[in-house]
């Protein structure tokens, strides 16, 4: 075999391992994408779980509060103030309010 016979055959040899090495090169960027995607909806599905909850737990939380304190509703000839309110819902709210 001549030197250029050689050197011609290396090229199609290197050729051909490119080809293969660009290709195993998408397979494996094609699997990282769909691992990508499947980690991805695992983690979304765990989140709306613990949103969920969250969301049922403060849904919760604010339909207790609202029984316990009510709405407040000024009457000046009673003398019933904010302030008043606010005494008789202090022990519910849990505040330090100086008065």
């Amino acid at each position: 075999m001549r030197a250029e016979d050689i050197q011609k055959l290396l090229e199609i040899q290197q050729q051909q391992f490119n080809k293969q090495q660009s290709e195993m090169q998408e397979r494996q960027h094609q699997q990282l994408l769909l691992q990508q995607q499947q980690i991805a909806d695992l983690i979304g599905k765990l989140g709306n779980k613990e949103a969920n909850k969250i969301e049922k737990d403060k849904s919760a939380d604010y339909g207790k509060l609202n029984k316990l304190i009510g709405e407040f509703h000024c009457d000046i000839p009673r003398a019933y103030t904010f302030e008043t309110w606010l005494k008789s819902k202090k022990r519910t709210l849990k505040l330090k309010v100086p008065y």
